[in-house]
C-alpha cells in the first residue's frame, strides 16, 4: 500500500515504513490528476496524454504517457495505475490511500470540522512546465474544493443558531482556508455580532482591509456597508452604567489638579471595560452629593461613585465609595495611600475596586495604556489634555492651545517614550493646522500625522492618532473607506472619544448609511453635550433627513452654549428657509451679527411677501456663487475649507435651479468629492446624471 498526498506538497510514500518515492513533477501531476479528476475513476489516454504533453503530436504524447506509466510502476514496486480497456487508466485505490478521499469522507459525514482541519491548498507548489492546460485544471480543481470545503462550512455555521461560539469557530477557519473569499469574511463578520463580540468583528475586518491595503485594493462596497451597519447596531445593554461624581478635594489648585486627574484616569479605564458605560459628566445631577436614588436610576446608573482625594507629606490619600442604586447598598469601599508620583498606578487600583476584573463582562477589551516611565510626565500630559480642551471647547483661546503645547513637551523631556504625549501634541498640530495658526496647511498637518505614527509606534491603545489617519484619508486624501476604518478604530480603542464618535458620523451619512450616521452623532453629543459643534454637525445631518424641527433644536442649544457660533446661526437660518417660515429667518439672520443684512431681508419680507425674500436670497445666492467661482480660480495656498468649495457650489447652483451648472461642478470636481455631492439629498436630480455617465464609461 502507498500513500498519495495531494493535499499541500505532492509526495508518495509507503504506507509500512514512510519511505519517500521519488516521482517527476510530471510523474506526480499524472498520479495526481488520476486521484482528484473528476468524474473519479477511469480517464481517457488520450486526454491525459494531451493534458501532460501538449506539445507533442499523438504518437509522441502516447509514447511519452507510457514512459511515464512505467517510471512510476517501478518506482513504487507495483502497478498502482492499471489499463481499463485498450484507451483508458485509473489509479488502482486498492493499492494508493489518497488523503483526499478522508476529506471528502468527512464532508460526507457532516464533520465539517474535520473537513476544515484536514485541508489544505490543493498539489501545493506543483508546477508542470510546458503543460498549460494542466496549470489550467489544477487552479479550478484546487479552487472548486476549497470552495466545497468554505461552502459546508458556511451552511453548517447557519444552522447552529444555539451554538454562537461554535459558528464563529467554523467560520474563523473557513476564512483561514480562503481569506479572500469575503462571503466568508461577511458571514464571520455576522457571526462575531450575534455572538456579542463586535470588538472581535471590527478587529477581523481591520486586518482584512490592511492585508488588502498593502496590496494596493481594499474590501468590497458590501463588506464596508455591513461593517457600518453592525457598528450601528445598538450595543446589548451594558452590564453596568457607573456614575462617577467628581472626586471631592481641599479647595487648592494642587489639590483640584490631582482630584481631576485621578478622575479622568478612572473615567477613561473604566470606559475601555467591554460592557460598561459611564454617565457623561454634563449629565450629572447639579449637587451630586445631594441626589436621591431616583435620579441615579433616571440616568441608567447601577453604581454611583463618590471619593475623595487629600495630600498629605508627598503621599496621595484616597477614599472611594461604590453605591447600588437599585437599593442604596454599599458595593465597595476603598481607603489607598500612594506617592503623590504613584498617580498612574492609583488610576488602575480605583477603576479595579469599583468594578474588578474578575467581574462578569466587566474585564478590560482593550489594550492597557502605557506606562510612563517618569510618574510626572503623565500629570504634565494631563494638564496638556485639559488645556486643549479649553482650547477646542467654547471661549478657548489661543494661549490655551499653546499652553497644551508647553505641557506636552514637558512630558516629552521627561519621558521621551510617553506614548500619549506624542498624541496630545499631534492633536495641537492638528487643531492649529485647521485654524490656519500654522501654514502651510499640508507641513502642519503632515507634523501631526508623523508625531500621530510615533505615538502609536509606543502605544497600540492610543485612538488620537487612528482620528487623525481618518482625516488625512477624508479631507486630504478623499479615501472614504479608510476614513470610515481609521474613525471606527478610533471609537473602539476609546469608546468615550467624542470626536472620533463625530468623525464617524459625518462619513457614515455622507456614505448614504444616515441611521449609523445620526447615531454615532448623538453618542458624541452624549459623551460630551456642551459642545456645540456636535450638535451643529447632528443637526446638518437631520436636516438633510428633512426632520427639520429636530435640526432646530440642536442648533438652538448649538446657540444657547456659544451666541457667537456663526455656523450653526447659518444653517438656522436654512433651516426656517427650508420649512418656509420667512419671518423665523430673518430672525435668524439677526443672530447672525449683520444687523443690515437681516434689515435688507426683513424688508423684503415686508414689502413682497414669500416672494420678496426669495428674490433677496436669489441675490445673495448670485454673489456667493461668484466668490466660490472666485476661490476656486484662486491658485495660491489652499486651506482646509477649500476642500469644500465645489459641493458648496453644486448645493448654492442648486438652489437658484441651475441644474447644468451644478453638474458641471460634480462632473469636473476630483473623483473623491463625490460623497460630498451624493450626500446631500437636494442634489438628487443629479443622480440621473451620474448614472448615465456611469454607462458610459462601461
Amino acid at each position: 500500500m502507498l500513500s498519495l498526498r495531494v493535499l499541500g506538497a505532492v509526495n508518495v510514500t509507503r504506507l509500512d515504513d514512510g519511505a519517500a518515492i521519488a516521482t517527476s513533477p510530471r510523474q506526480a501531476a499524472l498520479l495526481a490528476y488520476l486521484a482528484v479528476a473528476e468524474p473519479r475513476g477511469a480517464h481517457a489516454r488520450d486526454v491525459v496524454a494531451a493534458l501532460l504533453w501538449p506539445e507533442s503530436d499523438t504518437a509522441r504524447a502516447r509514447r511519452s504517457l507510457r514512459n511515464a506509466l512505467h517510471e512510476i510502476r517501478r518506482a513504487c514496486g507495483a502497478p498502482v495505475v492499471r489499463p481499463v480497456g485498450k484507451h483508458q487508466i485509473q489509479l488502482d485505490t486498492g493499492l494508493v490511500a489518497c488523503d483526499l478521499a478522508a476529506l471528502e469522507d468527512a464532508l460526507a459525514a457532516g464533520d465539517v470540522a474535520t473537513a476544515l482541519e484536514r485541508h489544505a491548498p490543493l498539489l501545493e507548489g506543483l508546477h508542470v512546465g510546458g503543460a498549460p492546460g494542466f496549470e489550467e485544471w489544477h487552479a479550478r480543481a484546487r479552487q472548486a474544493l476549497r470552495a466545497r470545503v468554505v461552502t459546508a462550512a458556511m451552511r453548517d455555521a447557519a444552522t447552529r443558531t444555539d451554538d454562537r461560539r461554535g459558528a464563529v469557530a467554523l467560520l474563523e477557519a473557513a476564512w483561514r482556508t480562503d481569506p479572500d473569499d469575503e462571503r466568508v469574511l461577511r458571514a464571520l463578520l455576522e457571526a462575531l455580532a450575534a455572538a456579542g463580540d463586535l470588538d472581535e468583528a471590527h478587529r477581523v475586518h481591520r486586518a482584512h482591509a490592511l492585508r488588502l491595503e498593502a496590496e494596493g485594493t481594499a474590501p468590497a462596497p458590501g463588506t464596508e456597508a455591513l461593517l457600518a451597519r453592525l457598528m450601528a447596531q445598538p450595543s446589548a445593554a451594558p452590564l453596568f452604567t457607573v456614575a462617577l461624581v467628581p472626586m471631592a478635594a481641599p479647595a487648592d489648585d494642587t489639590h483640584s489638579e490631582f482630584a481631576r486627574a485621578l478622575d479622568d484616569g478612572v473615567r477613561r479605564r473604566l470606559s475601555r471595560r467591554r460592557g460598561v458605560r459611564v454617565v457623561a459628566r454634563a449629565a450629572l445631577p447639579a449637587a451630586p452629593d445631594a441626589a436621591p436614588l431616583a435620579t441615579w436610576r433616571t440616568l441608567g446608573a447601577d453604581l454611583v461613585v463618590t471619593g475623595r482625594l487629600t495630600l498629605a507629606e508627598g503621599e496621595l490619600v484616597v477614599a472611594i465609595e461604590v453605591m447600588r442604586t437599585a437599593d442604596g447598598s454599599s458595593a465597595a469601599t476603598l481607603r489607598h495611600r500612594a506617592p503623590t508620583h504613584d498617580l498612574f498606578a492609583v488610576e488602575g487600583i480605583v477603576a479595579a475596586a469599583i468594578l474588578p476584573p474578575e467581574a462578569p463582562g466587566a474585564a478590560a477589551s482593550l489594550p492597557p495604556p502605557q506606562a510612563p516611565r517618569d510618574a510626572e510626565a503623565h500629570l504634565s500630559c494631563l494638564r496638556g489634555h485639559w488645556h486643549f480642551l479649553r482650547a477646542a471647547h467654547v471661549g478657548g483661546s489661543r494661549e490655551d492651545l499653546e499652553r497644551s503645547r508647553r505641557c506636552f513637551e514637558e512630558a516629552l523631556a521627561r519621558d521621551p517614550t510617553y506614548g500619549a504625549a506624542y498624541a496630545g501634541l499631534s492633536n495641537y498640530f492638528a487643531v492649529c493646522a485647521a485654524r490656519g495658526m500654522r501654514t502651510p496647511f499640508e507641513e502642519a498637518f503632515g507634523q501631526a500625522i508623523a508625531l500621530s505614527h510615533r505615538a502609536l509606534e509606543l502605544d497600540a491603545s492610543l485612538a488620537v492618532p487612528h482620528v487623525h489617519f481618518g482625516v488625512r484619508a477624508l479631507y486630504l486624501e478623499r479615501d472614504w473607506s479608510t476614513a470610515a476604518r481609521e474613525f471606527a478604530e478610533a471609537v473602539r480603542l476609546d469608546p468615550g472619544y467624542a470626536e472620533a464618535h463625530r468623525f464617524l458620523g459625518i462619513v457614515r451619512c455622507a456614505l448614504g448609511d444616515r441611521a449609523a450616521g445620526v447615531a454615532a452623532l448623538r453618542e458624541a453629543i452624549r459623551l460630551e453635550p456642551q459642545t456645540p459643534l456636535f450638535r451643529n454637525s447632528l443637526a446638518d445631518a437631520l436636516l438633510q433627513d428633512g426632520a427639520v424641527a429636530a435640526a432646530v433644536l440642536e442648533l438652538e442649544i448649538a446657540l444657547a452654549i456659544d451666541p457667537g457660533f456663526r455656523a450653526a446661526a447659518e444653517r438656522l437660518v436654512r433651516c426656517h428657509e427650508r420649512a418656509g417660515r420667512w419671518a423665523e429667518a430673518v430672525a435668524a439672520r439677526t443672530r447672525l451679527g449683520a444687523a443690515g443684512e437681516a434689515e435688507a431681508f426683513g424688508a423684503a419680507l415686508a414689502a413682497g411677501g414669500e416672494a420678496g425674500y426669495r428674490a433677496a436670497r436669489r441675490r445673495e445666492l448670485e454673489a456667493h456663487v461668484a466668490a466660490l467661482h472666485a476661490r476656486l480660480a484662486h491658485r495660491g495656498p489652499s486651506g482646509p475649507g477649500d476642500r469644500f468649495v465645489p459641493p458648496r457650489l453644486a448645493l448654492a447652483l442648486a438652489e437658484l435651479g441651475d441644474w447644468d451648472a451644478a453638474w458641471a461642478v460634480e462632473r469636473d470636481a476630483d473623483p473623491g468629492h463625490l460623497p460630498w455631492f451624493t450626500g446631500h439629498p437636494w442634489l438628487a436630480p443629479l443622480a440621473s446624471r451620474r448614472a448615465e455617465r456611469k454607462g458610459r464609461r462601461r
